[in-house]
């Protein structure tokens, strides 16, 4: 019981985190294009990934925040029959989705891995 809420606990913040990086895709901080939507992909899921793999103790804690993250940002960036898009076919639009899913392999690598033992 206690796995299988943590799997869900692990689950519900990758989707929080997609769905705010979606979001701040088309922020403009301060009138400027920057690419903070990007920045958080680079930083939260790689940590996220190796949280999971470390709490849990197995690969698929690595690697489903990962999955997870990459299928909300593929669903939110296609258009909709009323036009609507939240993540645009644009450089930070393509921007988020490069560095997000490299840094969803990089933390599924990293929380996938086994830790060496040392013995005292």
């Amino acid at each position: 019981m206690k796995t299988g809420l943590t799997y869900l606990l692990v689950l519900l913040v990758s989707v929080e985190l997609g769905i705010g990086e979606c979001f701040l895709t088309g922020a403009r901080p301060w009138g400027h294009p920057l690419p903070l939507a990007a920045a958080l992909a680079a930083v939260a899921n790689p940590l996220l990934g190796y949280v999971g793999g470390r709490v849990l103790r197995h690969g698929a804690g690595a690697v489903l925040p990962g999955l997870v993250w990459l299928a909300l940002v593929t669903l939110l960036g296609a258009q909709r029959p009323e036009g609507d898009v939240i993540v645009p076919a644009t450089a930070r639009g393509w921007t988020l989705i490069a560095v997000g899913a490299v840094a969803a392999v990089i933390g599924g690598v990293l929380g996938a891995t086994p830790r060496a033992r040392t013995s005292r």
